[in-house]
């Protein structure tokens, strides 16, 4: 998990940090599906609270099937008055070829949302999808959700 804080505050506390007013600490779960159309190695998911190094989560992943979903690896992330982005990032092989999406790409997580976050790869659409409801586990966007560019 990240460390964004001083560690001086409960998860229902609100912390004040860089100017930013934000609830402290809640956990979500991020889930990734491989709708590429052929397996992949060497996936890296990365979330960053902030675009701060030290709010970074991440995780690793071999190899994920065509068509598979991962188990989902726990993330921190904030909400509340001011509070700021939610970066994606990923990274992934297939067939040799290496790729991956832009640095700066934001999708952020909101107070109405259960923390459960899906993201979902197509290789047709060659797009990164981002999204925060059960009902949308697949390469598309569901009402709140986002996209980027896989290049």
């Amino acid at each position: 998990m990240c460390d964004c804080g001083d560690g001086k505050h409960s998860n229902d506390e609100i912390t004040e940090e860089n100017n930013w007013v934000f609830d402290h600490g809640r956990t979500g779960y991020v889930y990734f599906r491989n709708d590429w159309g052929s397996n992949i190695t060497n996936l890296t998911i990365r979330h960053r609270s902030c675009n701060y190094i030290k709010c970074t989560d991440r995780h690793v992943y071999n190899s994920v099937a065509s068509g598979e979903t991962t188990t989902p690896f726990a993330f921190e992330y904030y909400t509340g008055e001011n509070s700021c982005y939610d970066y994606w990032w990923i990274v992934f092989t297939c067939n040799g070829v290496t790729y991956t999406v832009k640095d700066n790409f934001y999708c952020t997580v909101s107070n109405d949302d259960d923390g459960d976050v899906y993201l979902a790869i197509s290789g047709s659409q060659k797009r990164l999808f981002v999204n925060f409801s059960q009902g949308h586990k697949g390469s598309s966007t569901g009402s709140r959700g986002c996209y980027a560019h896989v290049t």
